[in-house]
């Protein structure tokens, strides 16, 4: 065999560029994205520490809404992970992944932005 990737499940699962993450954690990529808008993909492990209320926040800070299109939450050796699309105006992107760190959200841009 080859190893293709590299690391603690937890690793695997929160890296958004992450084939094998993508596959333990699978979530359907939206077919319809409003015309104004673009897809920001999300994982992130719940922990005490992090602010449950990021969506809101990240609206705010953007003084734009922010759209859940899809979302899936998972209990994966004993860690609650989450993974999920949001959609916010394409401008936005860079701003709100700088934001979402600051939260330890990862963040990657949806590669094909638009259907």
């Amino acid at each position: 065999g080859e190893i293709v990737e590299q690391g603690s499940l937890q690793q695997l699962i929160l890296d958004p560029k992450s084939a094998i993450g993508k596959q333990l954690l699978p979530l359907t990529r939206p077919t319809h994205i409003p015309a104004d808008l673009a897809l920001l993909e999300v994982r992130y492990q719940r922990s005490h520490e992090q602010h449950s209320d990021w969506i809101s926040a990240l609206s705010q800070h953007l003084q734009h809404g922010i759209q859940l299109m899809s979302a899936n939450i998972e209990e994966i050796s004993g860690l609650t992970i989450a993974r999920a699309y949001i959609a916010l105006p394409a401008a936005q992107i860079e701003n709100a992944i700088s934001f979402l760190n600051n939260y330890n959200i990862l963040s990657l841009a949806d590669q094909h932005m638009r259907c």
